[in-house]
C-alpha cells in the first residue's frame, strides 16, 4: 500500500447584491470669451456660485473638483488657423447620499451657472463591509469546490490549505443597469442594485492510498 501526495487549486466567488445608496454626479461649468480673462473669471463666478447653491441643499454629502481647463478656440479663415476665442471649464463630482433629491441637485445647479453634465455613477456607502461578507462567501464556496472534487478523486484534504489569498485587490463593484441622466431635471432616479464580488484562490494538499 502506498501513499500518493499532491496539490488540489481551487478558486471561490463570493457576491452579494446590494442596493445602492449614494449617486455621484459629474457637473460642469463651461464658459467662452474672446478674452481668456474674461473666460476664466466668468467660470470661477460661475463655479462659485454653483457650489455655494450645492453646499446649502440637503443630502449633498461631498464636492469635489474633478477638472479644470483653459483652451483656445480655432478656426480656419481662407485657410488659415486662427484663435476666435477662449474656452474655461470647470468639473465637478458632487456626491448625493439621498437619492430622492437628485433632480433638485441638478436644477439648482443649473439656475447657478451649470450647463454640463455627464452619466451620474452609484455606490454603496459601506462598501467594505459588503465586501467583507462576499469574501466570506467566496472561501466557503472554495472549500466546498474543494471538497467536492475531492471526494469525486477519491481523495483526502489536509486542513488548514496550505495557501488562500484574493485574486483581487478590494472589491469589484458591478452595476446592473446603466443610467444616464440628460442636463435637465429628470425622471425620478430608481435605486440601483449592484453586486459586490470577491473572489479568492485556495491551494490544499491531499493525501490518495492506493
Amino acid at each position: 500500500m502506498t501513499n500518493e501526495h499532491g496539490r488540489l487549486t481551487v478558486v471561490g466567488e463570493g457576491k452579494v447584491t446590494v442596493q445602492a445608496d449614494v449617486v455621484v454626479l459629474s457637473i460642469g461649468v463651461s464658459t467662452t470669451h474672446s478674452n481668456v480673462e474674461e473666460a476664466v473669471r466668468e467660470n470661477n463666478e460661475r463655479a462659485q456660485a454653483v457650489v455655494g447653491a450645492l453646499q446649502r441643499m440637503r443630502g449633498v454629502e461631498q464636492i469635489e473638483t474633478l477638472a479644470y481647463s483653459v483652451s483656445p478656440i480655432y478656426e480656419f479663415v481662407n485657410g488659415e488657423q486662427i484663435v476666435r476665442g477662449y474656452s474655461a471649464v470647470t468639473w465637478f463630482d458632487v456626491t448625493v447620499d439621498d437619492l430622492t433629491v437628485v433632480g433638485e441637485v441638478y436644477a439648482e445647479a443649473f439656475a447657478h451657472g451649470a450647463n454640463e453634465t455627464r452619466d451620474l455613477r452609484f455606490k454603496v456607502s459601506d462598501e467594505e463591509a459588503h465586501y467583507q461578507q462576499a469574501l466570506q462567501l467566496a472561501v466557503q464556496r472554495g472549500y466546498d469546490h474543494a471538497q467536492a472534487m475531492a471526494g469525486a478523486s477519491m481523495v483526502e484534504l489536509e486542513q488548514p490549505p496550505v495557501n488562500m489569498r484574493e485574486l483581487i485587490d478590494g472589491p469589484v463593484t458591478i452595476q446592473r443597469q446603466a443610467y444616464a441622466l440628460a442636463a435637465t431635471v429628470g425622471p425620478p432616479i430608481e435605486p440601483q442594485q449592484m453586486e459586490i464580488v470577491a473572489r479568492v484562490k485556495l491551494e490544499f494538499s491531499y493525501d490518495r492510498t492506493n
